[in-house]
């Protein structure tokens, strides 16, 4: 729940994926969010699907690359970069 949201709300963020924001429990209409949550989400099925797919090839791109590990790939402004990393404690 999202003490600011008005209505449901979807984002598709890099690390968790699919997240949905709905209004907490105790504002008027919304003690059982999950019908509106299921008709939502039905609707913007394609939308949904597309952002879904595009975010698993984003990180099989990255998986490719090697990941963030010392000596792995990363494209930087489109540009491939050798990853160094260096432990700078004293």
């Amino acid at each position: 729940t999202n003490p600011r949201s008005r209505g449901v709300r979807i984002t598709i963020d890099p690390r968790h994926g699919l997240l949905v924001s709905v209004p907490p429990a105790t504002r008027r209409g919304w003690a059982r969010p999950e019908p509106r949550i299921e008709g939502f989400l039905q609707e913007r099925r394609a939308w949904v699907l597309r952002h879904l797919d595009g975010l698993a090839r984003e990180r099989e791109r990255v998986r490719a690359l090697g990941g963030t590990r010392d000596g792995s790939l990363v494209l930087y402004r489109g540009e491939p970069h050798r990853l160094g990393i260096e432990d700078s404690l004293p």
